[in-house]
């Protein structure tokens, strides 16, 4: 039978569909006696006790075909006069209702069925008009034939647990009464079986509900048949036999037999690509159990001794491809799979962290590298600048300083003029001298010089820029600044206040005064960063301002004049 045949039987076990015409029945205690026999017209049944009987009918074509539900034949003796076939066809012809041949049946199973317990026989028989059904499966409403059937059912019968209760006589809570339950059936068959939508007396339908221990003497001396492996069992044998051939249990065996699984499961799935339903199951022989061990790398002597075991233990009947398939292995192979991947890309991670971690160290050698230049340079600068601060002090502590090439320096000597003692250096013709550092033609000729005035709010001074070139002389601070600072330490440039130079209004400084005034300027704005502000002296600050205003256009201009040098 399939699964459409045996869900198209189940469909009819249901309270409004159900025909069953007579349950009979035998309890056995433990000691393989026959305690009770009852039965008579199902649909007679109690409405409590018609669902309880119908719902363990429903539990006997229930499970899983080829680990539940076992499709058996029977030999052809058993087909003979007094063989176990022909005493389930004469229960059948008979309709459950000779009693002789009833407890012929129960003496049967009483002998043959190996339970410890007490458990209950009960035999259903039912009858199905079976319509028949075209191509699409539409059925007509035409009869193709009756299927008259008997449902078997063998069902444990335990001792309710201990346990409080309500005594309704006595109103109290005390012990509750024990009492003997039947519970779901544990193995059952039905006879004769369904195939091709038809009756087929040479083989029945087996059920077990523990599929690990499946009553096998039942099987065979309760009805005849010879023994069926259920998928549960052709699994563990299976796998027992690849087992103890591969070796001790370990890591590698198992992930071995993981390799398998996968195997097997992606030859059976291809198996069921190419074919249909109702085509035979992909069966494990010889050749198909090669190529999965071939591919999972099993040593051809190891491959020869499980295809030996395997023919010992399943003889002609070999197992199904799909029955020993492990849906847990299958599971468990995933997350093995998935476990490599997550090592490996984990690997490769790793491989680049080191790498990135070498650069890394690289590029900090050359940043260390870099950095112990800059900290030799700057102790370089650092000497440098102690230096300049040395020199600086030096020159601090000399009233003149002269720069002057080799050559020259036999040249200069003291002299004293107008009763003041004077260095004199010697000029030829042409030649030209930096004072302070303004570039100058000390021969005789007129310069053309030109005074501004500079009048805001209570703040006055002056300045005197160079009337051939004003806007460039006043380009810069410092160039003006010292443009001025030479011109007012000249000796004949102011001489007193009020003078024809200049508005009695504005204050004039001896040339004494400011050779000594200008001097100071120059050598403070040296030692001093440019903009510093707060760094210079107030009249410094007043040359600063003259010579910036002047810059931003602030200054009126007033009178020009040429004075011999």
């Amino acid at each position: 039978m399939n699964k459409k045949e045996v869900l198209e039987l189940k469909r009819r076990l249901k309270k409004d569909q159900a025909t069953f015409s007579r349950l009979v029945g035998c309890y056995v205690d433990c000691n393989h006696e026959k305690v009770c026999k009852f039965g008579g017209k199902f649909l007679t049944l109690e409405e409590d006790e018609y669902y309880k009987y119908l719902e363990i009918s429903n539990k006997v074509l229930s499970g899983t075909l080829g680990n539940n539900l076992l499709n058996l034949q029977f030999p052809l003796e058993e087909e003979e006069i007094g063989g176990r076939q022909q005493i389930l066809m004469a229960l059948r012809d008979s309709e459950l209702n000779d009693e002789t041949l009833l407890d012929t049946y129960y003496d049967l199973v009483i002998d043959t069925y190996d339970e410890a317990g007490n458990y209950l026989i009960l035999l259903y028989l039912d009858s199905y008009d079976v319509m028949t059904r075209t191509k699409d499966n539409i059925n007509v409403d035409e009869s193709e034939e009756v299927y008259k059937y008997m449902l078997c059912a063998i069902c444990p019968v335990t001792l309710s647990k201990p346990g409080l209760g309500y005594l309704e006589k006595e109103q109290r809570i005390g012990a509750r009464i024990r009492d003997w339950v039947v519970g779901a059936p544990e193995t059952g068959f039905l006879f004769p079986a369904f195939n091709d939508r038809s009756t087929d007396i040479h083989s029945t339908l087996f059920y077990t509900k523990n599929t690990k221990e499946p009553h096998s003497e039942f099987m065979t001396n309760g009805l005849g048949c010879g023994v069926e492996r259920t998928a549960t069992e052709q699994k563990m044998a299976f796998h027992s036999i690849v087992r103890n051939v591969l070796g001790a249990e370990d890591e590698s065996t198992d992930d071995k037999l993981l390799d398998i699984q996968q195997n097997l499961s992606e030859m059976a799935d291809d198996y069921a690509e190419t074919h249909d339903d109702d085509d035979d199951p992909f069966i494990l022989d010889s050749k198909a159990m090669n190529k999965v061990l071939s591919d999972c790398h099993v040593s051809e002597e190891k491959i020869s001794r499980i295809e030996k075991s395997v023919n010992e233990a399943f003889g002609d009947k070999l197992p199904i491809a799909a029955n020993v398939i492990d849906s847990k292995a299958l599971a468990a192979n995933e997350i093995r799979v998935e476990k490599l991947a997550l090592e490996s890309q984990v690997g490769d991670l790793t491989l680049e962290l080191n790498e990135k971690n070498a650069q890394l160290e690289e590029k900090d050698s050359v940043i260390q590298e870099k950095n112990n230049q800059i900290e030799e340079r700057t102790s370089q600068l650092l000497e440098k600048q102690e230096e300049i601060d040395n020199y600086t002090a030096q020159i601090k502590t000399y009233d003149v300083v002269l720069h002057v090439k080799p050559e020259k320096a036999s040249q200069i000597h003291a002299q004293v003029i107008n009763g003041e003692k004077c260095l004199v250096n010697h000029m030829r013709e042409n030649a030209n001298a930096t004072i302070n550092p303004v570039n100058k033609n000390l021969y005789g000729r007129h310069r053309l010089c030109g005074f501004a005035y500079l009048g805001c709010e209570d703040r006055h001074s002056m300045q005197y820029i160079p009337q051939k070139n004003i806007k460039s002389a006043t380009a810069s601070f410092a160039d003006s600044l010292l443009i001025v600072c030479y011109e007012l330490s000249h000796p004949h440039f102011m001489e007193r206040r009020g003078s024809l130079y200049f508005s009695s209004e504005h204050t004039a400084y001896s040339p004494v005064n400011l050779g000594y005034l200008c001097e100071a300027i120059y050598y403070e704005f040296i030692n001093h960063v440019r903009g510093c502000r707060n760094a210079l002296p107030k009249l410094t600050l007043h040359l600063l301002d003259s010579v910036w205003d002047y810059t931003k256009g602030r200054v009126k201009k007033t009178s020009f004049f040429t004075r011999p040098l």
